[in-house]
């Protein structure tokens, strides 16, 4: 109706951030709809609220018709959004209790009320074009949330809502009998669904009736949805394709663990051909939990029992993500099962007991999970003690495999991302340092010739009498230094030749003897020095890694000690502060009340002083009757 009136009535509502209320709306309607601001405006120029005379019929049959006009415009336009379902929500545009349920019906009561002359006005509108079709059902009005399975579902529309949302078949409401008042009618609807549902395919269905769903038996009921969903949405969300792609890849993996499974994964598409859409899934989903977990040491026989202390679930985690969740954090506190000669297992840990370290790795898994985001809170009813039924595990399972490689996707093409963004980056850096040189070279061969030009006629001159005069000199010691040389180059090639002599006997020797020593000790202190290293850079980051840590929490407790003393300060002066307010304003209240009590007294004084002067007068006027009353008497 809001958005009714805004289009018609050209208004916007610019608080969109208030509540719209019923009163509101009604106003609205008095002050836009059904009657014109403008209009009333231009005939009482604002200086009444109706004109008088003829300017009064007048305004009243303008009025009429802008309301005429635009009821009819809103109820085309309702009427229009509805069938085109443009509306935000898919609400009913009549009550519940109103007799009038289409909009054909709204328009012959309008045109009954105030235009009985022209007839049916819904004629008169046909032949311009305009058609109302829109006609509100008991299936409008009907309400479709769900707060009880044994009660909500007996009647079967709302499951054939469910199945109509599931495989997109619109004619499966047609056929509900509305309203359900009588048993006959539930089990005639509970009849048309099941029917349905065996048709579309759904198995594990044969056994329920329409008895057991409008009885409220729970077994039945919880059956009946969960094999409705696992039949339409389950391979929907999770194909079975996608999990044997997953589990191939893994166990091409070169790991010690994946050589043992790889032989019994080649015929994984063959195993699981013959069974059912739901059991190939849960089959597969065993598959992939089995070959991840093995890496870890964690033995996974079924997707019930094996899932619940959550250390299954951690290692799946662990698998795809091991920055999120380090091995440390989930195998650290294992428990560790002794076996006694009397055939009694004890459980025992090595800092905690098996319920806590259960309890442990199932909420670290729970906090993980959330932390990863697009799974729903299928894990929060988990209790290692109290499991839950498979199925229930199965859909957990498929929601975190499909988030898992979905991130694990989106890591793999972050890291190609990069590297083209790497490559194009050297790449283009590459390019600008060839322009670069280019442009260089250029310039270099233009200004080569007046570069060369410029050096010869600067140092020509020098250059030929340091030429002149080294010739000179050469040419007298030319013999000498050669001599010099040929005999300094002997003695250096006699000297070289006796030393590398002298060095191979003695390789010879000691290879000879100590080559094996030699060889050892050298491999050993190659591997002193490497694990010397490694350790000093391991102490190295586990130092850095504790004094950022430390660091962090002492700026913190500095930062929650500055401000409690802060608040202890501001506490403090805020108590100063009202004592010296209340002092002060009583003070002032005080001195306030001494200065009226005085004026009180002072007005009092003078109201008993014009008293007594003016009963002074009058007893002075009487006295002066009565003188003169005496003296006419006498």
């Amino acid at each position: 109706l809001q958005l009714g009136l805004e289009i018609v009535l050209l208004f916007h509502d610019d608080h969109k951030h208030m509540k719209i209320t019923k009163k509101s709306l009604k106003n609205l309607i008095s002050q836009r709809l059904l009657s014109e601001p403008s209009t009333v405006l231009k005939y009482t120029g604002g200086r009444c609220k109706t004109p008088s005379g003829n300017f009064e019929k007048e305004l009243g049959e303008r009025v009429q018709c802008h309301a005429l006009t635009k009821i009819l415009l809103l109820v085309v336009f309702l009427d229009a959004a509805k069938e085109k379902r443009i509306l935000g929500k898919d609400q009913c545009l009549f009550n519940k209790s109103s007799s009038v349920k289409s909009s054909r019906e709204v328009l012959e009561s309008i045109s009954t009320d105030c235009m009985g002359v022209e007839g049916l006005i819904v004629k008169h509108l046909e032949r311009y074009g305009i058609f109302v079709y829109h006609v509100q059902n008991p299936l409008d009005e009907y309400e479709f949330s769900i707060d009880n399975l044994a009660v909500d579902l007996k009647d079967g529309v709302r499951l054939a809502k469910m199945i109509e949302l599931l495989s997109h078949n619109s004619d499966i409401l047609s056929v509900m009998r509305i309203p359900t008042d009588s048993r006959e009618l539930k089990c005639q609807n509970m009849g048309i669904v099941l029917k349905t549902l065996r048709g579309l395919g759904v198995p594990n269905i044969s056994d329920i009736t329409s008895t057991h769903i409008i009885d409220g038996h729970r077994p039945r009921i919880l059956q009946l949805l969960w094999a409705t969903v696992s039949h339409f949405r389950l391979p929907s969300v999770l194909p079975p394709s996608r999990i044997e792609r997953e589990i191939v890849r893994i166990a091409c993996l070169k790991t010690r663990e994946n050589i043992k499974m790889r032989y019994e994964t080649l015929a994984l598409g063959q195993r699981h051909e013959e069974e059912g859409e739901y059991e190939r899934i849960a089959a597969l989903l065993l598959e992939w939990s089995r070959i991840i977990c093995c890496q870890y040491n964690v033995a996974v026989k079924d997707l019930m029992n094996s899932f619940t202390d959550g250390t299954a679930f951690c290692s799946l985690i662990h698998f795809y993500h091991p920055m999120l969740l380090p091995k440390k954090e989930f195998l650290g506190t294992k428990p560790i099962v002794q076996k006694i000669s009397s055939g009694v297992a004890v459980v025992g840990s090595s800092c905690l007991k098996s319920g806590e370290y259960e309890s442990q790795n199932l909420s670290l898994a729970k906090g993980r999970v959330s932390k990863l985001g697009g799974i729903p809170e299928l894990f929060a009813g988990i209790d290692p003690f109290h499991p839950q039924q498979e199925k229930s595990f199965v859909i957990g399972i498929s929601y975190l495999f499909s988030r898992l490689t979905e991130t694990r996707e989106e890591v793999v093409a972050a890291f190609s991302i990069q590297s083209w963004y790497r490559r194009s980056r050297r790449l283009a850096a590459f390019k600008k340092k060839i322009s670069s040189a280019r442009l260089i070279l250029n310039r270099w061969r233009k200004r080569k010739k007046l570069y060369f030009r410029n050096v010869r006629k600067k140092y020509g001159e020098s250059v030929s009498h340091i030429d002149s005069t080294y010739t000179a000199i050469y040419e007298g010691r030319e013999l000498v230094t050669r001599i010099i040389t040929l005999t300094y180059s002997a003695v250096c090639i006699q000297s070289f030749f006796r030393g590398r002599r002298v060095l191979w006997e003695y390789r010879s020797i000691l290879t000879q003897r100590q080559s094996t020593l030699q060889m050892m000790r050298i491999q050993r202190d190659l591997e002193e020095l490497s694990s010397i290293l490694i350790q000093g850079r391991w102490r190295c980051f586990k130092a850095l890694f504790t004094y950022r840590y430390v660091r962090k929490a002492i700026i913190l407790l500095q930062a929650h000690y500055r401000c409690y003393v802060q608040r202890v300060a501001y506490h403090d002066v805020l108590v100063r502060v009202v004592k010296i307010q209340g002092k002060w304003r009583s003070f002032r209240s005080q001195k306030e009340y001494t200065r009226q009590l005085k004026m009180i007294i002072t007005a009092q004084a003078e109201i008993r002083k014009f008293n007594a002067r003016k009963s002074m007068i009058q007893q002075s006027v009487t006295k002066k009757k009565i003188y003169i009353l005496y003296g006419q008497y006498l």
